[in-house]
């Protein structure tokens, strides 16, 4: 007489893993990807807050800086917060009217272009990491 065995089939436990493994293909790749974005996120707020900093100097002053010469008042590195540091921000073009920021990605987030904030307001992203952002192309002339 068969006695009532209870478990798992080798089939039912292969088709478990396929499951899996279907669904980690997909959330992976995509989770990837929102993290990129955070990260990028994280680069265009210290821009921000560097362009606050440096409109409160120029209201005080009336000027950005001399001739080349910036503020050494800056936030040089995004995030802010934490140990891992994924971009570097660097301030040029400094004169008396005018300024740009640019954060550079480094390491794991290399590949995902520079950020540009001038001046005037204007956000500028290498989408297509080539170096430089070319504003006069939609896709790079904004965040």
């Amino acid at each position: 007489m068969l006695k009532n065995i209870k478990g798992f089939t080798l089939i039912e436990l292969m088709i478990t893993v396929a499951v899996i493994g279907i669904l980690a293909s997909i959330a992976i790749p995509n989770y990837s990807i929102y993290i990129k974005k955070t990260r990028r996120t994280d680069a265009q707020t210290v821009l921000l807050q560097n362009a606050n900093i440096l409109e409160r100097i120029y209201t005080t002053e009336n000027k950005y800086g001399e001739s080349g010469v910036c503020s050494t008042s800056i936030i040089t590195e995004a995030p802010i917060d934490g140990t891992t540091k994924y971009y570097d921000i660097a301030l040029s073009n400094c004169e008396p009217s005018t300024y740009t920021l640019t954060a550079t990605p480094k390491g794991s987030q290399s590949s995902d272009g520079k950020l540009v904030l001038t001046h005037t307001g204007r956000k500028g992203w290498d989408k297509n990491n080539n170096g430089t952002v070319d504003f006069s192309d939609d896709s790079e002339n904004k965040w």
